[in-house]
Formats: C-alpha cells, structure tokens, sequence
C-alpha cells in the first residue's frame, strides 16, 4: 500500500485547525453543569463528544480503509491495518476549568507503527505534525530537537495521569 503522507497530513491539519475553531469557540461559553464523569478524575464534555464525532467523520473522508482507537468510543474498529488514534480534547480538564490550554492530538498508524502523527493547539494557533521522511513541523516551520546533550542544562516536562493514582510508583520509576 502506498499512502501520500504529505497530503494525508495536510488535510489532516486543516482538518483539526476546524475542530479547534468549535473548541475555542465552545470554550467561551462552556456550561460546566454539562461535564459527565468516566471515573476519578476523569471528565468529559458534549465538546469532547462533539469534536471526536467532527474527527471521526472528516477522517472517514480522507481515508475510508481506516479504522478508529478513539478517546471517547464513538467509533473503534480494532487497531489491525490502518487506524487512527485520536485524543479529540487532550486536556479536558483545563478546559472544562476554561484554562485555554488543551489540543487536538492525532496518529495515523499501521498496526503498530506510526505513520504520521498532528497535534493542534488551536488557542495559540500552532499545529505540530511530523510524518516518516517527512521531518517535523510547527506550522510552517522545520523544528528539531534540542542540540542540548547533558541532562544537566536541559528542560525536561512529563505528566501523568491523573485517574491512575495506584501507578504512581510506576510512573516515576
């Protein structure tokens, strides 16, 4: 199979930057009565909802061989060939606490190897993509990584789950 991944990211792009216009815009007048919660601290919101269904229709559109792995199940196929992988709201949390900090994070994947991969943060109107051979990219921009080479004179940042407090050993390990 061969799949143009230059032009599968760029409609992919210009497929999140419209999601994360109804996000930005959801965002100014989000009713906080309206979060459901999964679990401990896990919410979600009819935006999460929404913006996954607007993901998973465009998706189908550009390419209809593939399947879904979705955060928040409106479509699953199972992860055999191609499929995407899509957090439609990543950092529900700080929106739903209006925090204008959260993005659109999406791969498209070959069973288990990832082919291509978009991250849209549309508050700040940045858009990191990267595809294999293809480098990777903030908008328009080649990036790289850090020419920094001891720990000791670098920023590191991580997160972790905040729902799966009983592995915190784990993670810091």
């Amino acid at each position: 199979m061969s799949l143009n991944l230059k032009e599968i990211q760029s409609q992919v792009k210009d497929l999140a930057r419209k999601v994360g216009e109804f996000q930005v815009t959801e965002l100014q007048s989000f009713d906080r009565a309206k979060i459901i919660k999964k679990g401990y601290n896990d919410p979600v919101s009819y935006v999460d909802k929404e913006s996954e269904k607007m993901l998973v229709e465009g998706l189908s559109k550009i390419l209809p061989e593939a399947g879904f792995l979705t955060e928040e199940e409106t479509a699953n196929f199972g992860t055999d060939g191609l499929h995407w992988v899509i957090d439609p709201l990543d950092g529900t949390n700080n929106f739903i606490h209006l925090v204008p900090i959260f993005c659109i994070s999406i791969a498209l994947c070959d069973k288990r190897e990832i082919l291509m991969g978009v991250v849209h943060e549309p508050n700040r109107n940045e858009c990191f993509s990267a595809y294999i051979g293809g480098g990777a990219w903030m908008n328009d921009t080649k990036i790289q990584v850090s020419g920094v080479n001891d720990l000791k004179n670098a920023l590191v940042a991580t997160g972790f789950p905040y729902s799966l407090l009983d592995k915190t050993d784990d993670y810091f390990e």
